[in-house]
């Protein structure tokens, strides 16, 4: 049997990574993963997204230009790739930057983002969120405190 497909999602960086279930073997890509990838891309067209290539991948790097897209939803951008075992999803804005070469560059992308966006950002990783789970992925959650359940630890102990 094999192992689900997992995804993991960091707010504070604002994006969305997917390791597949089936990793290919080699650069080629399996048409299972074209699939997922272009459902991914789908559901972000169903959400008013506009996606197309990644104009400055395919301009400084054509050979590898066709696993890179990137598109916009009003101020809200994205930049996707996709791979052998899994793709990524980057979402930023460039309203409101720390980052000298623009908001793709920020580290704090989340709270850096104006109110609205932030909505949408959320909308937006909510459906693909959905999209994941019903394709049968398991989302991996980071856990932030080393003892995640303190009632627990003290009770056993």
């Amino acid at each position: 049997m094999t192992e689900p497909g997992s995804f993991r999602i960091n707010r504070e960086t604002a994006w969305l990574g997917v390791t597949w279930p089936e990793p290919s073997r080699a650069f080629d890509l399996t048409p299972q993963i074209w699939e997922r990838f272009n459902r991914l891309n789908g559901r972000l067209r169903q959400a008013s997204f506009t996606v197309g290539r990644d104009e400055t991948i395919h301009r400084n790097h054509r050979p590898i230009s066709k696993y890179h897209t990137a598109g916009r939803h009003g101020d809200l951008q994205f930049v996707a790739e996709v791979y052998p075992v899994g793709c990524r999803f980057e979402f930023y804005q460039t309203l409101v930057s720390e980052h000298p070469n623009g908001g793709r560059y920020d580290f704090r992308k989340f709270r850096l983002m104006p109110y609205l966006v932030r909505k949408r950002f959320e909308l937006t990783l909510r459906q693909l969120r959905e999209l994941l789970l019903e394709w049968g992925f398991v989302e991996t959650v980071d856990i932030t405190s080393p003892n995640p359940d303190p009632l627990a630890y003290f009770n056993n102990r």
